[in-house]
């Protein structure tokens, strides 16, 4: 089954936020900076070109989710490929960042700590697969 376009769209958008929080621990600007990106996206307030046509997401009644699979990837990717593409840890680090940055004023504070969440999550998982099965095996 096909995704419709614009889910495509906000799920690479969803995934750049990723990388570039992966990055370095950010500044108070970057992370305002990406504050402001978390909450277009979560409130589905983002315009993107989908072909020849402009789709304004505002008020189109859609709703956007992040993936696990997304962010599993996102971080396999990062591990597989330190230290160019940053760490998962600064990812957490920035998130948590934001969300106790009283200067990010957002409405998106419920999924940002859902995302924390699943990011957290997905990350205890993968250094368990990588770290914990090989302790676990070799003693």
């Amino acid at each position: 089954m096909r995704k419709n376009t614009f889910e495509e769209k906000l799920r690479e958008e969803f995934i750049s936020i990723l990388y570039e929080l992966a990055k370095v621990v950010l500044s108070v600007e970057d992370i305002n900076n990406l504050c402001g990106k978390l909450d277009s996206l979560y409130n589905s307030n983002l315009e993107f070109e989908t072909g020849s046509e402009l789709f304004l997401s505002k008020g189109n009644g859609y709703k956007f989710r992040h993936y696990y699979s997304d962010i599993l990837n996102v971080f396999i990717d990062i591990n597989n490929n330190r230290p160019n593409k940053g760490d998962v840890e600064n990812i957490i680090q920035n998130i948590d960042t934001i969300l106790s940055n009283e200067l990010c004023e957002t409405n998106s504070k419920k999924e940002i700590k859902k995302l924390y969440d699943h990011l957290s999550l997905e990350a205890s998982r993968l250094t368990y697969n990588v770290y914990g099965m090989n302790y676990t095996t070799s003693n």
